[in-house]
């Protein structure tokens, strides 16, 4: 009888034991609920100027460097082999408008590997007035363990994060299509088709105010014509203009600025057959936003 009782004790206690194993492994795994900045397991915060709410699920990140900084970083030996996960979370990271590229940097990245050739996914993620929310897949392969999730951040800013998740997911389903495919069962019923029809309106301004983009300096043999687009840009916006007109010939952009087209309205950039020539690594090319019924045309795009 003794023996039996202390057998019964030994098996809950194997009992408990194997399950407290299998909660342990799924937390290392998957966090599907958002990770608390605070106290989780296996996460550091590699800013070095940064603060946790109170409650843990939100953390203030500021830069110190134009380049890049490490933000948080989930640890190898967090992802399973040959799972497929979802990343999300929300940021804020208020656009500056000085011309100078900043952005939120997602990316699961092999310890140790140093210009991101082993990612599995890598996102950038851009400035905006409002909160955002970020939703990316990956898949693994058999080298799971060794690899990273980071939050990386590109140039001197400040950033908020909240609601951080890695859940595993299941992987997408494949339904060849027969003639006797059940349309119902393969979930296919709702199926999107395309885009309703839509219009797009052309430029209609009540003035025709022209700007010359060579006035603000812009001329072939400088090479920082994306500082020089920029002036003749944030002119044509404070005077309302109409047009920006750039003469045709090749204009280089070799340094680490965007040309941005931001909050114009009715407006036309003439590229008379001119051609943009980037050599640079980080900043994007162009980018239009917040503008209304714009035109771009006859402006082409090369490298160098």
């Amino acid at each position: 009888m003794g023996n039996f009782i202390k057998n019964r004790k030994f098996l809950k206690f194997a009992t408990l034991l194997a399950f407290s194993y299998t909660i342990c492994a799924a937390t290392m795994h998957s966090f599907a609920k958002p990770i608390n900045f605070s106290c989780a397991d296996n996460l550091s915060i590699d800013a070095r100027d940064s603060s946790v709410s109170g409650d843990g699920s939100e953390i203030k990140v500021s830069t110190k460097s134009s380049g890049w900084n490490r933000a948080v970083t989930l640890g190898s030996g967090s992802l399973a082999a040959e799972k497929t996960y979802v990343v999300k979370f929300s940021y804020l990271l208020p656009p500056q408008n000085d011309f100078v590229d900043r952005f939120v940097y997602l990316c699961v990245r092999k310890k140790g590997d140093p210009d991101g050739a082993s990612d599995y996914v890598h996102e950038r993620l851009y400035a905006s007035k409002n909160w955002q929310e970020a939703e990316v897949s990956f898949s693994t392969d058999k080298q799971a363990e060794k690899y990273e999730v980071r939050l990386d951040v590109f140039g001197k800013t400040q950033v908020k994060i909240k609601d951080f998740s890695l859940e595993q997911k299941n992987p997408l389903e494949f339904y060849p299509i027969t003639k006797n495919l059940n349309a119902e069962k393969a979930h296919l019923e709702n199926l999107p088709t395309g885009a309703k029809e839509f219009s797009v309106d052309l430029p209609a301004p009540k003035k025709e105010i022209v700007v010359k983009a060579e006035d603000f300096g812009l001329d072939a043999t400088a090479e920082d014509c994306a500082t020089k687009l920029n002036a003749a840009l944030s002119h044509c916006k404070k005077i309302g203009a109409s047009k920006l007109v750039i003469p045709k010939g090749s204009y280089k952009i070799f340094e680490e600025k965007t040309v941005l087209v931001d909050g114009l309205k009715d407006f036309t950039i003439e590229g008379n057959g001119a051609t943009l020539v980037y050599r640079k690594r980080k900043a994007r090319n162009m980018e239009v936003r917040n503008c209304q019924r714009i035109e771009i045309r006859n402006l082409n795009f090369d490298w160098d």
